[in-house]
């Protein structure tokens, strides 16, 4: 499964949600990051994904957790998508590569065209990654058929996340002769 993922830092959160509605109604899957995700699986998740969308406001670039997410993303070779919400420009942007969305318009259907080019469309809409994934029957520990078909980076990601959004299971404690 391919998708779209977006980086951005809590200030655009509002701006990011529309942007995401607009793109799984035209049929992107997308990976809108958890906060509760951990580092090792937003990097799986950039690794795994098609394309990078980032925006850009006066409070993303000081953040390290956006700006780790953009260095991730070039270092696998990721194609990037830079809409500029807020603030200055960044300097690692030239003018033609970054999408000026300042006035709070969505981006075009040419931005979808390019995005597509990168990331196939579904034949229906699309949905976020995240909560799509395939769950284990927690009580026998069962995976479930689909989850096993997946390419090996998918399934590694999948892993990743169960066990980051599982809930923490105390240890056993020994008493001392081995039981």
């Amino acid at each position: 499964m391919s998708y779209v993922f977006i980086s951005y830092h809590a200030s655009a959160e509002a701006y990011v949600r529309q942007l995401a509605a607009q793109l799984m109604e035209a049929r992107f899957n997308i990976w809108l990051e958890d906060s509760r995700a951990t580092t090792q699986v937003a990097e799986a998740a950039i690794n795994s994904c098609g394309a990078f969308v980032f925006t850009m406001t006066q409070h993303a670039q000081p953040a390290d957790t956006v700006m780790r997410e953009l260095a991730l993303a070039r270092k696998a070779s990721k194609p990037i998508f830079p809409l500029w919400i807020s603030g200055d420009k960044w300097a690692m942007f030239s003018a033609t590569s970054l999408l000026d969305v300042r006035d709070g318009n969505l981006p075009s259907a040419e931005f979808r065209a390019k995005l597509a080019e990168m990331v196939p469309v579904q034949t229906e809409p699309g949905r976020n990654v995240p909560e799509a994934l395939p769950r284990s029957n927690e009580a026998t520990g069962e995976v479930p058929q689909t989850m096993l078909m997946r390419p090996p980076a998918f399934r590694q990601l999948t892993n990743v996340l169960r066990q980051t959004l599982a809930p923490a299971t105390p240890e056993k404690k020994s008493d001392g002769d081995g039981q």
